[in-house]
């Protein structure tokens, strides 16, 4: 049997920390956790779409922003799992601690990596790992889900060196049947290739114009691979 090239073998070496599954230690990041818990516990059987990540989908839940996903999606039960400064690993451990147990929605969309170069500066290839990880989570508790990975949005005017290097090796983690990659990237630049500060203030963050710009082009690539709703 083939071993994704993201299970390292047992070794006494510590793995790297954007494989290892922590949580945040910070009372806000538990807080958030334990609400979307009693969310899941409450619409479990009704999640149609939920979004992971960090910060940047985090920020969907914004008013201007949840309405544009809302009117994006109607009649779809969103499930918001972004957090703010969340790296891999942090994502890892709320995979494995509940956030996904009984659920089966229809698509997932994923998002992380950006902390993990921006803050730490790891190297693409194990940043890489962790989301491959990620999706091998996904795949095993929600095997009826299509998940739309998304390259990492841009970060700073000027293109990220680690960010376009992690970016470069998703493709790869997609099988085109169950894990679909996308790059949505261009829905950010202007005419000259740069990112406009009104879409993106802080260099990082999208603003809800920003948000309708991505959550816009995400719409008609989840239509190609989702199956058409029964007349």
């Amino acid at each position: 049997m083939t071993i994704p090239f993201w299970q390292t073998p047992a070794s006494a070496d510590p793995l790297p920390p954007s494989l290892a599954p922590v949580p945040q230690k910070s009372e806000r990041w538990e807080a958030r956790h334990a609400a979307k818990l009693r969310q899941i516990a409450e619409q479990g059987a009704s999640i149609d779409l939920v979004f992971l990540g960090d910060s940047i989908t985090q920020a969907l839940e914004r008013p201007d922003s949840a309405k544009i996903v809302s009117e994006t999606f109607p009649g779809k039960t969103i499930l918001n799992l972004g957090y703010n400064a969340d790296k891999t690993e942090n994502v890892l451990w709320r995979l494995r601690n509940g956030e996904i147990d009984g659920i089966s929605p229809k698509a997932v969309i994923l998002m992380i990596g950006t902390n993990n170069s921006g803050h730490r500066a790891d190297s693409p290839e194990i940043t890489a790992k962790g989301i491959g990880m990620i999706l091998e989570d996904l795949r095993a508790k929600m095997p009826n889900a299509k998940i739309a990975l998304l390259s990492i949005f841009p970060r700073g005017d000027a293109a990220h060196p680690i960010n376009q290097k992690i970016n470069a090796i998703l493709p790869s983690l997609a099988d085109g049947k169950t894990i679909f990659h996308f790059d949505l990237n261009e829905a950010f630049l202007d005419k000259n290739g740069h990112v406009p500060s009104a879409i993106m203030p802080d260099g990082l963050h999208p603003s809800s114009q920003g948000d309708a710009l991505w959550i816009k082009a995400l719409k008609p690539r989840l239509d190609q691979i989702l199956p058409a709703p029964a007349p």
